[in-house]
């Protein structure tokens, strides 16, 4: 006679036991290797069979990521607690003389747990785990069980509905790890018009605040400026640039005198001066700028071009920007790509500034046997001299490729001499002889 006994494997898990809507839960705390042995993926086939979304790969690299990076570079991680289902056999034995519901779960090794919420989570986890078998780390999971199919779609509907994501602004202002969010920190304590006038908690900033920008639309118009992106690595020259040129844009549009006399509330009802877009615009035309100048000449050419403060409300009314990122018909700003690469152009015109190579004007006069060095060379001497007699540079940056026309390697020599050249331009020009 034969007898067959049947006996359950079990997992074994330190674990609190507690109660929510009058159904029993499990915290447990498991070693992130186990994760692969102890749960079942629940995104095949059609979604009204299963209780979670498909896997999110993009996602769960970025998890993989973010644990990689912090485990080999021993920097702080943390992810938050997996939720889901135990299907199969359960035995919780509670600590003897210990209260509070401390004790040890075991769960049938042929249970199947399916989560409803951190399901991508659990694939990045696996993946991380995988790469880096010595790891110690462990992840949390709060864990019901013998739920239906319904309960647990409807958990999963009730966890995401009533979940609120932050705001952008507010998860870049708080991630120290990324040198660019760090950057833009720096830049609002530097910058006087900004110090205690960035909103740091909405991508938008409300129409009735008294907060000047967002510090969403400060970091995205910076990383346009220099061509940054996330993670990038910040200079000390980067930094001093990014600081100066934020200096000189705050004072070109009067930030400070406009938050002290207008206020940002009242002002942002008829100007787009504090505007996302305008934030924006002003990271691409500094970019077109550092084309071809550096940040202390383009911070200078700001101050010199700088409106008087009534006269720096005009510009900026929404109805000179209709058709550029203000709709004329509903008075509705624009805040797209197309509208702030708009926005950026008309920017420059406003301040008389030209993303052009300062030498642009005389280097179509000289072949490229000329180098730009020699005609870097020639424009300096023209421009000194220009001063010297007190004579309308923009006038003769239009008329000497005139006069040279076709006479460039004749005309060379005379351009890279001081003294020649006053002596032909007085020729040329001598109505304008200040002498």
């Amino acid at each position: 006679m034969m007898t067959t006994q049947t006996q359950e494997y079990f997992f074994q898990f330190p674990a609190i036991r507690c109660y929510q809507g009058g159904r029993v839960q499990y915290m447990i705390c498991a070693p992130m290797n186990m994760l692969k042995r102890i749960m079942a993926f629940d995104d095949a086939g059609d979604v009204m069979s299963r209780s979670q979304r498909e896997v999110h790969l993009g996602r769960a690299k970025k998890v993989t990521g973010y644990l990689t990076s912090g485990y080999d570079n021993k920097t702080d991680y943390m992810l938050p607690t997996l939720v889901g289902n135990i299907d199969g056999v359960v035995r919780f034995e509670e600590a003897e003389g210990v209260k509070g519901g401390l004790g040890t779960l075991f769960i049938s090794m042929d249970a199947i747990i399916h989560l409803f919420d951190g399901q991508t989570r659990s694939r990045g986890i696996i993946d991380y785990i995988t790469a880096r078998k010595d790891s110690p780390d462990t992840i949390t999971l709060l864990l019901t069980e013998g739920l239906s199919l319904k309960a647990r779609q409807q958990f999963f509907a009730d966890i995401n509905n009533n979940a609120s994501k932050p705001a952008t602004a507010i998860s870049m202002a708080y991630n120290h790890k990324d040198p660019v969010n760090a950057l833009v920190r720096q830049i609002v304590i530097a910058v006087p018009a900004l110090n205690g006038r960035v909103d740091y908690e909405h991508n938008v900033v409300p129409a009735k605040s008294d907060l000047l920008i967002s510090f969403k639309a400060l970091h995205d118009a910076t990383r346009k400026m220099f061509g940054l992106r996330a993670s990038d690595e910040i200079s000390d020259v980067l930094r001093g640039d990014a600081i100066n040129l934020w200096k000189a844009w705050s004072k070109a549009l009067h930030w400070a005198w406009l938050t002290e006399n207008v206020g940002p509330a009242l002002y942002r009802t008829r100007h787009i001066g504090t505007h996302g877009v305008m934030v924006n615009a002003i990271g691409i035309a500094s970019a077109m700028m550092l084309e071809h100048h550096d940040a202390a000449t383009i911070a200078n050419l700001l101050n010199r071009n700088e409106l008087g403060c009534i006269n720096a409300l005009s510009p900026f009314v929404h109805a000179e920007w209709h058709g550029v990122c203000v709709d004329a018909e509903t008075g509705t700003v624009k805040c797209d790509t197309p509208a702030q690469n708009r926005a950026a152009e008309k920017l420059l015109a406003v301040f008389g500034l030209s993303p052009e190579h300062p030498d642009a004007w005389l280097r179509p006069s000289f072949d490229e046997d000329v180098s730009d060095e020699l005609v870097s060379d020639m424009v300096e001497k023209v421009t000194k001299v220009a001063a010297e007699k007190k004579l309308d540079l923009a006038m003769l940056k239009t008329a000497i490729p005139e006069r040279i026309a076709g006479n460039g390697e004749t005309v060379k020599p005379v351009l890279l001499n001081m003294r020649r050249l006053r002596a032909w331009i007085s020729e040329q020009f001598p109505q304008t002889d200040a002498e």
